[in-house]
């Protein structure tokens, strides 16, 4: 079986992603796929095409510089909140907070987010992300220039990266990234809805107590199934996975 290709990110990154507050990751190359022009040297891994749903990991450790004392007022902060990071101020009464890293899971699998593209970080034409001097960060993508300045301090934007378009990120809470039970349970089972494979063609879960040989549900009829992710529900907890340098193949 093909396996949900899956990027590890070092918190807070990746709950920041499902905070709705990170919308790119930035990589040194475009996955291998669709979205790599030719004679661009690709990010390790799997292949990854434009519009893919990908696994989205917690590595092991904090990204440096997050562990640190904090201003009131200070935006970062006001992120790590959102992304539901505990915080805690100093007993010194200097206004100042430090996040707590124990409060955001480590080496899970977190969930699923859609990458729509993979475009330069630098000056090229076409599509592409700017930086700016002043401080600014423009996307040029389809004819037309977007601020996204906010993205600065969740990225390393340095000319000659690559910066994935990341959308619809969904926690595994909402929906299991093996079996992708939506909320309301409502899973089709005409095919396989994660595990494709390189021919474009899908495992088909139409028998009754059959068992996918590509990503080992069993459907036990009358719209029933067992995940071996989720066993069924369509959503669960964080995961426990091991990362993986570049775009990795996860499975339950």
């Amino acid at each position: 079986m093909t396996g949900l290709p899956t990027i590890s990110i070092k918190q807070p990154y990746p709950a920041l992603i499902f905070a709705g507050i990170k919308t790119l990751e930035t990589r040194t190359g475009p996955p291998a796929g669709d979205m790599r022009p030719p004679g661009v040297r690709p990010e390790p891994g799997l292949t990854v095409n434009r519009g893919d749903w990908v696994g989205i990991h917690a590595g092991a450790q904090w990204a440096p510089g997050w562990c640190r004392w904090y201003d009131d007022g200070d935006p970062l902060l006001d992120a790590l909140v959102t992304a539901h990071a505990d915080v805690y101020e100093d007993v010194n009464g200097s206004h100042s907070w430090k996040v707590d890293r124990r409060s955001l899971p480590l080496g899970v699998l977190l969930g699923v987010a859609q990458v729509v593209d993979a475009v330069p970080i630098g000056l090229h034409q076409g599509d592409h992300v700017r930086p700016c001097i002043g401080g600014e960060l423009w996307l040029y993508r389809g004819g037309e220039a977007t601020d996204i300045s906010d993205q600065l301090p969740y990225g390393i934007f340095t000319p000659g990266r690559w910066a994935l378009l990341l959308a619809n990120p969904t926690p595994t809470t909402v929906r299991c990234p093996w079996c992708l039970g939506p909320e309301n349970n409502a899973i089709e089972e005409s095919q396989c809805p994660v595990s494709q494979r390189d021919d474009g063609q899908h495992c088909n879960h139409a028998m009754t107590h059959d068992v996918c040989h590509w990503c080992n549900v069993e459907w036990l009829g009358d719209g029933e199934w067992f995940c071996p992710a989720c066993e069924g529900v369509g959503h669960c907890p964080p995961i426990p996975a091991i990362g993986k340098l570049g775009f990795w193949r996860w499975t339950p």
